[in-house]
């Protein structure tokens, strides 16, 4: 004997409805726009721009100001602007700039990838660190970090410097050689240490709440095992010969910036 079972037409209007409802609701969650704040009055530095390598010392800025209008440097040129924000959704129109020659290796390759960004539509995002990614119509994007104005960042205390071995993670924009270990080591008595991978070398250091100044260091004589070793090797010590800026940033990552380009990211 077979059983059946008989639902009532407004159970089953009521069941499809809340099936329904919840499919709603999950479509919303999931696909809800994520929460950008108001980009007026921000200026940004480009950290990371897609495939492009940035060149350093000469990165792309991003102004946005509070009556719609953009402007900043591509790291050659100067450019400016309109632009409108609904939320996430940017559109840029009238992007002009200046028609200087870059002639640095790396500069408009770097300059057109950024330039290309800001016409027409982008969607951005804002991450929990506070880094800006912008994303042109195209799907090639920039991310970049806030800027901070001259004369308005608190002193920093040197202290920060001392302890632990700082690690390099980035040495001039190019990366380090897998499974190398570059090293840099503050004392508290004004000496500096580290590692180049092949070797080892100490000397002396004075830091203020900006840069700080290396003096001569020594270094040990082992030969580094290649020439892609013997290179990084050089270049690590090159940056460390003279005066650098220093900031510690919202993640803890050490920034180190020589006025030739250099630049260095360490982390502990």
């Amino acid at each position: 004997m077979r059983l059946q079972t008989r639902l009532s037409l407004p159970l089953i209007g009521l069941m499809a409805l809340t099936l329904l409802s919840g499919c709603a609701l999950l479509r919303t969650e999931s696909g809800s726009a994520p929460e950008v704040p108001e980009l007026a009055g921000s200026e940004w530095v480009i950290d990371g721009l897609g495939g492009v390598g940035l060149v350093s010392g000469r990165e792309p800025t991003l102004a946005f100001s509070a009556d719609g209008r953009i402007s900043g440097t591509t790291g050659c040129n100067r450019f400016f602007g309109s632009y409108t924000q609904d939320g996430p959704a940017l559109t840029f129109t009238g992007t002009g700039m200046t028609k200087m020659a870059c002639m640095e290796d790396g500069l408009m390759i770097q300059e057109s990838a950024f330039a290309g960004v800001l016409n027409g539509a982008a969607t951005a995002t804002v991450d929990g660190l506070g880094e800006l990614t912008l994303t042109g119509a195209n799907g090639v994007g920039f991310v970049a970090k806030r800027a901070v104005p001259a004369g308005s960042a608190a002193e920093a205390d040197p202290a920060l410097l001392l302890g632990a071995d700082w690690v390099v993670e980035d040495l001039n924009r190019g990366g380090v050689i897998d499974n190398t270990r570059l090293t840099l080591s503050f004392g508290t008595d004004g000496k500096v240490s580290g590692s180049t991978n092949c070797n080892r070398f100490n000397g002396t250091y004075t830091a203020t709440a900006t840069s700080v100044s290396f003096g001569p260091l020594a270094m040990t004589r082992r030969a580094c095992i290649g020439e892609a070793l013997s290179l990084q090797q050089r270049k690590y010590m090159d940056a460390l010969g003279g005066v650098m800026t220093w900031t510690i940033e919202a993640d803890g990552a050490l920034v180190l910036t020589g006025d030739a380009g250099e630049r260095m990211l360490l982390r502990r």
